[in-house]
């Protein structure tokens, strides 16, 4: 059990320092793509890099939502091990870990650098980390409830 407690402490730690990162690398994207629009010298290319940029503020802040609470109940769930904290970074990953996938697999076909397939897969990496670690605590505490 002490091996998947800290394994979901750590993946937990290295997610909500992702979701920082992710934080200040969204300030910056949206405000590139404020100035491009701005500077594009059409008010129509301007409204639509202005859309565009409020869908990405959306999609990526919700992420980000769900990559704090997941980390938030990963480390919860070390520090407490109680059934329902551990049911909630349970779920969480598993959120965490479809919305990382679709992201990876939005990138096939696209002109992503390398430094956003490292990112991506890191992100799925952990993600995986994250659920395996709360398996191993979820069938440690049923091994303990059924003795």
């Amino acid at each position: 059990m002490k091996t998947g407690k800290t394994l979901l402490f750590v993946s937990g730690i290295l997610i909500i320092i992702d979701a920082i990162l992710s934080t200040v690398g969204l300030v910056m994207a949206i405000s590139g793509l404020i100035a491009a629009g701005a500077t594009s010298g059409s008010a129509e290319a301007a409204a639509v890099v202005s859309f565009v940029a409020v869908l990405s503020l959306i999609a990526a802040g919700i992420g980000i939502v769900f990559d704090v609470f997941a980390g938030y109940y990963g480390i919860q769930a070390y520090r407490k091990g109680d059934a329902k904290t551990l049911n909630r970074a349970y779920v969480f990953g598993i959120i965490i870990l479809v919305l990382t996938a679709l992201s990876v697999l939005g990138m096939f076909g696209s002109t992503a650098s390398v430094y956003s397939w490292i990112s991506s897969i890191y992100g799925l990496v952990v993600s995986i980390l994250y659920i395996v670690g709360a398996f191993m605590v979820k069938n440690a505490m049923k091994d303990n409830s059924n003795k």
